[in-house]
């Protein structure tokens, strides 16, 4: 946990060594222009070389991602950390799950993976933790 938040890391069979974070406030009130901000964290926690991936922020019914919802490609030195802040857009009162991220490497350290990444064939990655947000209605 980190502050209050799952840290969840692909199963140790899987080839990509990054490990996720989503930080999000727990509530918010509904308001016409509520945005909620949501930091997305990505380690590279293997210290053997740099891995090269993007991200992309999934939309739902109950939620709108305001900005870019793709990074670009995002190359990350051993052991260290991409942070990004984006803002969520709710419709409706409710409680509502925000990690909607999936990360696409298309590059790993040599001997990282028998199975070899590349951007015409990255390896998804995503982050089994819920990061859940509690919008409620104005009183």
């Amino acid at each position: 946990f980190a502050h209050g938040v799952l840290c969840e890391r692909a199963a140790p069979a899987a080839p990509c060594p990054l490990d996720i974070h989503v930080l999000a406030p727990e509530s918010a009130v509904l308001a016409p222009d509520l945005t909620v901000p949501v930091t997305l964290r990505v380690r590279n926690a293997s210290s053997a070389g740099p891995i090269v991936f993007y991200f992309v922020a999934d939309p739902g019914p109950e939620l709108v991602w305001l900005g870019c919802e793709r990074s670009e490609v995002i190359r990350l030195p051993p052991l260290a950390v991409h942070s990004v802040e984006l803002q969520a857009y709710f419709v409706a009162p409710g409680v509502f799950n925000v990690n909607r991220f999936r990360c696409f490497v298309v590059s790993l350290p040599p001997c990282a993976s028998s199975v070899p990444a590349s951007e015409q064939a990255p390896i998804a990655v995503t982050c089994q933790a819920e990061r859940l947000v509690h919008v409620r209605p104005k009183d």
